[in-house]
C-alpha cells in the first residue's frame, strides 16, 4: 500500500446459476469506495475472472429483486411434502436485504477478463495520480 495511494477494494462473487447476492453492507461499500471498488466475477466450473467496475452503475440495468432479512429469524426454513413452507413467514421490520442481481451469459461477455486488465486500472490510477496537474 502506498502513502499517495487509497487502496482498491475487490469484492469476489462466485457466479454459478446466473446470479450474484450483494448485501447491504457491500452495496454500502461500493459506494463509499467509489472508483475503488470493483466486483471480480468468477464464472462457474471454468474459473474465468471478469470484472466489474462501478457496479453500481454498470449492474444498474441488469434485472434485480430485494431480499428482506430478519435478524430474529432465519430467512429460510423446511417445506411439507406438498411444497408449502412449514413456518409462518417472519414478521415485523427487516434488519436487512441484499440485492439478488441476474447476470445474463451476454453481459458476461462484455466484461474485461483477467487480472491483466486489472492491473492496467490500476497502473492507469497510478500514473493519473503522478502526472503533474
Amino acid at each position: 500500500e502506498h502513502p499517495d495511494f487509497e487502496p482498491f477494494f475487490i469484492e469476489v462473487k462466485n457466479l454459478n446459476a446466473l446470479q450474484i447476492f450483494w448485501s447491504k453492507r457491500q452495496i454500502e461499500m461500493a459506494e463509499a469506495k467509489g472508483s475503488r471498488y470493483c466486483i471480480a466475477l468468477v464464472l462457474g466450473e471454468s474459473q474465468t475472472v471478469r470484472w466489474i467496475l462501478n457496479p453500481l452503475e454498470i449492474l444498474k440495468p441488469l434485472p434485480k429483486r430485494v431480499g428482506w432479512s430478519w435478524k430474529t429469524r432465519s430467512s429460510s426454513g423446511e417445506f411439507d411434502d406438498f411444497w408449502h413452507p412449514k413456518d409462518s413467514p417472519p414478521t415485523g421490520s427487516a434488519d436487512s436485504f441484499k440485492a439478488v442481481v441476474t447476470i445474463p451469459p451476454d453481459f458476461q461477455d462484455s466484461l474485461p477478463e483477467g487480472i491483466d486488465y486489472l492491473e492496467a486500472v490500476l497502473n492507469r490510477g497510478k500514473q493519473n495520480l503522478s502526472s503533474p496537474g
